[in-house]
């Protein structure tokens, strides 16, 4: 918390509004994280492009179990560790310019990623002529349970895990 206070100064009372309301949070995020992860949200809200904050988002999404207690991706069990003053923001930063390294090989006319599930697809010509890949994942009902698994993630990314587990 002091180191906290240190880095972000008058700052860190705004970017505790981008720390989410979720139970118990200091079970699952070390403080300095929570802050860390805070500033990102805040920078990424900040931008201009609604495109360019999704972009942004998912890369987020992605790093918040690795920088969490949670103890594995499909453990939802809080494992306390140590944790590096910037950890979080090293691991957002190395994600990101991986990801984007990896974008530039993606053709230019690529536009847009839909998020959706199978009940929003139309088996018809006219969807089909939308898309010119579909990339799928099966769902593992009764195996993964994805809401519990994914709940930070949501909370973070300003979801509701609640709806999101009843969607599941």
């Amino acid at each position: 918390e002091e180191a906290s206070t240190t880095l972000w100064g008058d700052d860190l009372e705004e970017l505790r509004k981008f720390i989410p309301d979720i139970p118990n949070i200091d079970k699952w995020f070390a403080v300095q994280v929570q802050h860390e992860l805070a500033a990102i949200k805040y920078r990424i809200n900040s931008m201009a492009s609604s495109r360019l904050q999704n972009y942004c988002l998912a890369v987020l999404s992605s790093i918040i179990t690795s920088v969490s207690f949670q103890e594995e991706e499909t453990k939802y069990r809080s494992l306390p560790r140590d944790v590096t003053f910037g950890n979080a923001l090293k691991t957002y930063a190395s994600k990101l310019k991986s990801v984007l390294k990896m974008s530039k090989s993606l053709p230019n006319d690529l536009t847009s990623f839909v998020n959706m599930t199978s009940k929003d697809m139309r088996l018809d010509e006219e969807f089909d002529r939308c898309f010119d890949i579909c990339i799928t994942s099966p769902p593992y009902p009764n195996v993964t349970d994805y809401h519990l698994y994914h709940r930070h993630r949501n909370f973070w990314l300003g979801e509701d895990p609640v709806v999101f587990g009843k969607a599941e």
